[in-house]
């Protein structure tokens, strides 16, 4: 190809791409999924502690890294967002430029089949952003990448170093994605160099650089938290409790609970994630509520184990709600289905061994699921990024299949019709992407958390938000994109890091209970739509709290100040 074409290609995927999320931007409401993303926001840009720190915990270190050093230069816009949807940008452009590459003849269709089903597939995840959904997003691009790319392109540098870099990317959004990254790259790097692996010794240098990656990336993990041990102990824990086994139930445990040393009300406050309340609690307590909902659990067959792991894939893998189903949903399930039917066909016509490699995707699809249906929980953002890689993958296996008996259209004007066809489709399918996430802003909270608002313009107080307090919406981002330091949380991934005592030193705090409260300068944060005091702070519904609602908030949301409690005699 000549010079000229590849420099067309990358500035048309470049305008395609970044038009397409600047106007997604600008019309449609950004926000955050889930707690986890602001949490991590708050360590980041130097407002959990004073400092921008890079131990965001759930992403990769590195990336953590490049993103706190945005926030070190004192540059007042959520540098979170802009780096996650700049790799968005960054795998779009990889995978527009590839197809442009691939049907050069086409720009048009091209640029339709991305931004159209970009639009109708995952728009609504791009705008309600989680970094697992991020993470399953360039998953998928990088496999479709790498098939597409031909194989004499695989060493140059700048296709080299454009996989790598998605790949390592895949890794530190989420590991385990890095970890399917591998293998379906491998399935990949399988067909085309099958035959001659041996004999153009060459081609090891692809997975041999990936592995160099993968190692040093987990290392330079490991290196960063070399000194979190005792937290890592801890939080495993929690969220075997919290998200797997939950914990036990007061009724029929009440005696043992007892002897452990919480009454109902108490016990209610630690398995609803308000444990910071109770006096002299630690991540002691948590060990020995795991030990003892450990030693309640029934040893399980290997038979039991199995088809529990089967019962629970096939509950979020096939479609329950055939009213609300979604592109995703449908996609999810066809094109893996039509890969296979495609190998068969193939197969039988000209009596080629075609279903290795579809067969060998289909394993790996599998197995993904089963992975991580074994440890029994789905988050709706992983089931999403886990059936973006069922279409990813399948479509890498019909490019495979069609690129070893390709299709020809010898009539132009047929494929004229059939391009505008297409392009008709594909921009009809991302309207209706588009208005999917326009109605989605409309259902999702906008006031839940304004007591960030608050908290950010009273920054001489300490406020303590019990854990249905959430913060979700990147318009408080927006207006305060450096949440002030002064915002405690009564439990979750957040307390018991190093971190967190960090925080609390700087706040002047030796630890966060029911005592703190009476400080004059510490405030409650309450959604009282979820809950109400005394459950909050653990304690019986006979206690009386005496207390001052310094300000009331849309959402359902009261400031509080904790004047006294009194306690039945």
């Amino acid at each position: 190809m000549k010079q000229v074409d590849w420099r067309r290609n990358l500035l048309l995927a470049l305008l395609v791409s970044g038009g397409f999320l600047l106007l997604a931007n600008l019309t449609i409401t950004f926000s955050f999924e889930t707690n986890d993303d602001v949490a991590m926001i708050s360590i980041l840009n130097g407002c959990y502690t004073g400092t921008p720190d890079a131990h965001a915990i759930f992403i990769g270190y590195p990336l953590s890294w490049l993103i706190s050093k945005c926030y070190s230069t004192g540059i007042s816009i959520c540098w979170y967002k802009w780096v996650m949807l700049g790799i968005c940008l960054f795998a779009i452009v990889s995978l527009l430029y590839r197809l442009l590459e691939r049907f050069p003849k086409h720009p048009i269709l091209v640029s339709c089949a991305a931004v159209g089903s970009i639009s109708a597939i995952w728009l609504k995840w791009i705008m309600r952003l989680t970094f697992t959904t991020c993470g399953g997003f360039v998953t998928a691009i990088v496999l479709l990448c790498f098939v597409l790319q031909p194989k004499e392109k695989d060493l140059k540098p700048g296709y080299l170093a454009n996989i790598l870099l998605l790949y390592l990317l895949s890794y530190q959004l989420r590991d385990y994605f890095g970890y399917l990254t591998t293998a379906f790259l491998g399935v990949i790097w399988l067909y085309k160099y099958g035959k001659e692996m041996f004999s153009q010794k060459k081609c090891w240098l692809i997975p041999l650089a990936a592995l160099i990656c993968l190692g040093a990336s987990v290392g330079i993990q490991k290196w960063a938290y070399r000194d979190w041990g005792d937290y890592f102990t801890y939080n495993d824990e929690r969220v075997y409790l919290q998200d797997y086994s939950h914990f036990p139930s007061y009724d029929g445990h009440e005696e043992a609970l007892q002897a452990l040393g919480y009454d109902r009300a108490e016990y209610f406050t630690v398995s609803h994630y308000d444990y910071c309340m109770l006096e002299e609690f630690s991540p002691e307590n948590i060990h020995q509520l795991y030990e003892y909902a450990k030693s309640l659990e029934a040893p399980s067959t290997p038979a039991q184990t199995i088809r529990n792991t089967f019962n629970r894939t096939a509950k979020f893998l096939l479609i329950e709600n055939v009213e609300n189903i979604t592109v995703l949903e449908v996609l999810s399930l066809a094109l893996p289905l039509l890969m296979v039917a495609a190998a068969v066909v193939l197969t039988v016509r000209d009596r080629n061994n075609y279903l290795t490699i579809p067969v060998l995707l289909i394993f790996g699809l599998a197995c993904s699921w089963l992975v991580i249906a074994y440890r029994g929980r789905f988050p709706n953002r992983v089931e999403v990024s886990l059936r973006l890689l069922n279409i990813s993958a399948a479509l890498a296996g019909l490019t495979i299949l069609f690129s070893q008996r390709p299709v020809r259209l010898t009539k132009q004007k047929v494929q004229r019709w059939i391009s505008a066809g297409l392009c008709v489709l594909f921009l009809a399918g991302g309207a209706w992407g588009w208005r999917s996430a326009k109605q989605l802003q409309t259902s999702f909270g906008k006031n839940r958390d304004q007591y960030i608002s608050y908290a950010a313009k009273h920054p001489e107080n300490i406020y303590i938000r019990d854990t249905r307090s959430t913060m979700g919406s990147y318009q408080i981002q927006k207006e305060f994109p450096r949440i002030t330091v002064n915002v405690l949380s009564t439990g979750g991934w957040t307390v018991y890091t190093p971190l967190y005592y960090e925080k609390l030193e700087a706040l002047g705090l030796e630890e966060v209970n029911r005592e703190t409260l009476f400080r004059d300068d510490v405030y409650f944060v309450l959604r009282v739509s979820k809950i109400d005091i005394n459950q909050a702070l653990g304690l019986n519904a006979d206690a009386v709290v005496d207390y001052t609602v310094v300000e009331q908030l849309k959402g359902g949301i009261q400031i509080l100040k904790i004047n006294d409690i009194i306690y039945p005699k």
